[in-house]
């Protein structure tokens, strides 16, 4: 009986080794994709800082055919609306549409 008790035991503890190996080894591999993870997300934010640079907007617009307005072209519209009746001082959109009309 003694003899069937530590072949139990035995098992047990080579079983819990097994298992703590494994997860040893699971949190490896997890902390890897983590890794690989991180460095992925800081080049994409680094690519995006880049195509998001003034500069390189202009070159591309610049290369599509886009220019600069005339000064005379550009005109600066004040809106001053008060917000629908129910949606209080700071909230709602504004009723666009009643201010400059529908048609382009």
């Amino acid at each position: 009986m003694a003899f069937a008790l530590v072949a139990v035991l035995v098992t047990g503890v080579v079983s819990l080794q097994a298992m703590v190996s494994q997860t040893a080894f699971r949190m490896q591999e997890l902390q890897d994709r983590s890794q690989e993870l991180q460095s992925r997300t800081d080049e994409l934010r680094l690519e995006a800082a880049q195509l998001s640079a003034p500069d390189r907007i202009e070159r591309e617009a610049h290369h599509l055919g886009f220019v600069y307005p005339a000064p005379d072209d550009v005109h600066t519209i004040v809106v001053r609306a008060r917000p629908r009746q129910g949606e209080g001082a700071g909230g709602g959109l504004f009723a666009i549409e009643r201010l400059l009309g529908t048609a382009p």
